[in-house]
């Protein structure tokens, strides 16, 4: 295992466009970094090399989320055993077999706090079943303390943890820095929002849709499939493909996505320690 440095980007690149949908999280990393994005945030990339063609992928960040890319799952095991001592694994996500691999190959000493079965599904413009509602729009300044909260309360149901118990200013930045770039979009119900949505993965290849969130008493109305809707054709204006990934025990978030013609791509693994 060998970190890769800038002048090997174009192989990362190719290595990684064999399968766009899966890798859209990696893609805009790597995008970002070629683009000026901040390194200590960015984290890192290393591969594993056979003959100098790169094999798999492992990419970490400083603040513990350990992805994977390896179509030969023994190639991420081989990763995790290599970086066993070196990282901080706080959250896995990506390609199931993959990173149960690079889980094992890591041989932490305790079990994970979750252990989730998640599926990735993709959309594409011609997919989207129905783009008639406008009424979504991108949040702003103004809208961040009701963002705030609405983004805490997704992240307490959906992991298990209030963010704002562990880093509440930085739990804030990030949502802020979502609003700043127009990145959050909102249903409004009053002084609060029916419906949220985030889209932090973006680079050419694609975009990727997560935070879906409704508050649970104003669930079953239909403000999910509207904002979602809207949000998806205002970044098809942008994006030539939507992925998202999702708890396979979320079935009612499930048959939403289906509804709206997303299209099951890959079987995906979330592990929080």
């Amino acid at each position: 295992m060998r970190r890769i440095t800038a002048s090997m980007r174009p192989q990362l690149y190719a290595f990684l466009s064999q399968d766009v949908p899966t890798n859209l999280y990696l893609l805009s990393v790597l995008y970002r970094a070629e683009h000026g994005g901040d390194a200590e945030e960015l984290g890192q990339f290393y591969g594993l090399f056979s003959d100098d063609e790169l094999c798999a992928v492992l990419y970490f960040t400083f603040g513990g989320l350990l992805v994977t890319y390896a179509p030969d799952p023994d190639h991420a095991w081989k990763l995790g055993n290599s970086a066993r001592g070196h990282v901080v694994a706080r959250m896995l996500v990506g390609p199931r077999e993959a990173t149960d691999a690079l889980w094992g190959g890591l041989r932490a000493p305790f079990k994970p706090r979750l252990y989730r079965d998640h599926q990735l599904y993709s959309l594409q413009p011609d997919q989207l079943v129905d783009s008639a509602h406008a009424d979504v729009r991108r949040a702003q300044a103004k809208d961040l303390e009701p963002a705030f909260e609405s983004a805490a309360l997704m992240q307490s149901e959906e992991l298990g943890i209030d963010p704002r118990e562990i880093d509440l200013n930085r739990f804030r930045q990030r949502v802020a820095g979502l609003i700043a770039d127009e990145a959050f979009f909102v249903l409004d119900a009053g002084n609060r929002f029916s419906f949220q949505a985030a889209v932090s993965t973006r680079c050419p290849e694609g975009a990727q849709v997560e935070a879906v969130y409704t508050p649970e008493d104003l669930r079953g109305q239909g403000f999910a499939y509207r904002g979602l809707t809207g949000m998806c054709k205002t970044l098809f204006a942008e994006y030539p493909l939507l992925t998202l990934h999702v708890h396979e025990e979320n079935q009612s978030a499930i048959g939403l996505y289906k509804n709206l013609g997303f299209q099951p791509y890959a079987p995906f693994r979330l592990i929080s320690c």
